[in-house]
């Protein structure tokens, strides 16, 4: 019967270390990515996107990587008394069942030191890195305008 007892709680102990270590269920989805085409020797180009969460809790965004660029960071734009000046930025909130704009004039993906030519066209894999250890990563397609279903 000891034995049994042990069994029992050692499976209830188990299965509650899983539900701890699993990652949460609800992730934000990337859509609407690109990447703004730019000549071949253009050493930074700028992605931008929508990232959605429909999650019950806001996430942050606190980097960002990709394969094809030396590195690649996260920025803010802001104009004050009518100058704008563009900042690296260390966390981007998305809210609870909201959303969060990467745009030209606004929030950024920065990416230097692109590994090669990027003519348009051309999809790259980019994720965002979150403050909770996952990342989410998304196709940006390299084109010369926004696509035309960005508000």
């Amino acid at each position: 019967m000891n034995a049994r007892r042990l069994l029992v709680g050692l499976i209830a102990l188990l299965s509650a270390s899983a539900a701890v270590a699993a990652p949460p269920s609800c992730a934000p989805v990337v859509d609407q990515a690109w990447i703004r085409a730019a000549p071949p020797t253009a050493m930074t180009l700028a992605a931008y996107a929508r990232v959605r969460n429909g999650c019950a809790r806001a996430v942050a965004i606190v980097g960002a990587r990709s394969v094809v660029f030396g590195g690649a960071m996260l920025h803010a734009t802001a104009t004050t008394g009518g100058m704008s000046t563009m900042r690296e930025a260390t966390l981007l909130r998305v809210p609870a069942r909201g959303d969060l704009r990467f745009a030209p004039g606004g929030n950024h993906i920065m990416l230097m030191a692109p590994h090669g030519a990027l003519p348009e066209g051309r999809r790259v894999r980019i994720e965002l890195l979150l403050s909770d250890g996952r990342a989410i990563a998304a196709d940006f397609t390299v084109r010369r305008d926004a696509p035309p279903d960005l508000p």
